[in-house]
């Protein structure tokens, strides 16, 4: 019963995915603006032992540091376009990027003026960090991730499972809204201790959490579309629109959790 019920979940969500968020545009920024990459064009690929990077985008402040250098330290605001403004360096885009990139793309820079420049940068707010809970929890809505968030502590910070919650019938919506990627998960396997049935969560993620029964797929469309959109959709294009790599847009992005 419950594989029916999960095909039957899979199909409605695709479809209805696609209908929903195809309308709604999924680009911040300038078409032109050149975008900072790593030498691959894309973040090193997530290994699925590990939490996923965060990904940066347009104005997310970051705090710079260099050891004894107390006139470059400070707390700088990425703009709309991802840029952000040091002295002796001038711009870098940082959208698309990880903490990581940041931090040795400026000290690669920085060795112009100092010898071997020992750069801290950390993420003090981001308010495209987020992800959306639906369906049968206490408090569905949208939540602020870190890099290493799961969907079961997300399930946790909106409060938990309701009574009608099928914890073996989880949605996670991951992806670009013209081609989202549906991943079924069985949460139920993950709180008997199966990690690998958690996933680390990246922004814009929704995941839904269905009913134990679904009697009428008509009324569970209905039910999907009032929940998307109102008033999640526009704020999900916000947060999922900014400049990323192709990876992540198209989810081909795994962050499933390993045990091993």
């Amino acid at each position: 019963m419950k594989t029916l019920t999960q095909s039957i979940i899979l199909a409605a969500l695709i479809s209805l995915t696609v209908t929903l968020l195809s309308c709604v545009s999924s680009h911040v920024g300038p078409e032109e603006e050149e975008y900072a990459t790593t030498r691959s064009g894309l973040p090193e690929p997530y290994q699925p032992a590990t939490a996923p990077p965060l990904i940066l985008g347009p104005e997310d402040v970051l705090n710079v540091e260099i050891w004894r250098q107390d006139d470059i330290n400070r707390e700088v605001t990425a703009d709309r376009q991802g840029n952000i403004h040091l002295p002796l360096i001038g711009r870098l885009n940082i959208a698309g990027q990880n903490l990581d990139w940041v931090r040795f793309t400026l000290a690669d820079r920085f060795e112009k003026y100092y010898n071997e420049p020992d750069v801290l940068v950390s993420l003090k707010e981001s308010p495209l960090q987020k992800a959306f809970v639906l369906g049968e929890v206490a408090q569905p809505g949208s939540y602020k991730i870190t890099g290493t968030t799961t969907v079961l502590e997300l399930i946790t910070e909106a409060g938990g499972f309701s009574d009608d919650a099928d914890k073996g019938a989880v949605v996670l919506i991951r992806g670009h809204i013209d081609t989202p990627r549906i991943i079924p998960l069985d949460l139920e396997a993950a709180l008997n201790g199966d990690l690998r049935s958690d996933w680390y969560l990246l922004r814009g993620d929704i995941v839904y959490v269905n009913r134990t029964l679904i009697a009428d797929i008509e009324q569970f469309a209905r039910r999907i579309t009032n929940i998307i959109t109102a008033p999640y959709l526009f704020e999900r294009s916000l947060i999922i629109g900014a400049a990323v790599p192709d990876a992540v847009l198209h989810g081909d992005v795994t962050t499933r959790i390993s045990i091993d």
